[in-house]
């Protein structure tokens, strides 16, 4: 056989492996990635909204649980924007997060 050949060959049989160990790859693992960057979204958005609507609340006499409902719609809303979908419990738990980390807990 042919040296060339037989290089070429190899070659050919490597992308192959490559490529299919780059889309196993990319599958298990790129939820993962894009679960922590949404995450982080959701973390950032919620203590933005939390400082906002303490800033609108003050003065207007809204109760604890006005605020909450509001932060809760508005975060929502945010997240729909851009796509991201997560359960009432992450919701809430991001939002109580938020507001624990003002020291207002």
């Amino acid at each position: 056989m042919d040296f060339v050949f037989l290089r070429d060959l190899a070659l050919t049989l490597l992308g192959l492996v490559l490529s299919v160990a780059g889309t196993v790859l990319l599958r298990r693992y790129f939820p993962l990635l894009r679960g922590r960057e949404e995450f982080f979204l959701l973390q950032t958005l919620a203590s933005v909204v939390v400082q906002a609507v303490e800033q609108m609340a003050e003065g207007r006499g809204m109760t604890g649980e006005e605020k909450k409902l509001l932060a809760l719609s508005m975060v929502r809303e945010g997240l729909d924007r851009m796509g991201i979908q997560v359960s009432e419990s992450e919701l809430e738990a991001a939002i109580e997060a938020a507001v624990r980390s003002l020291g207002r807990g």
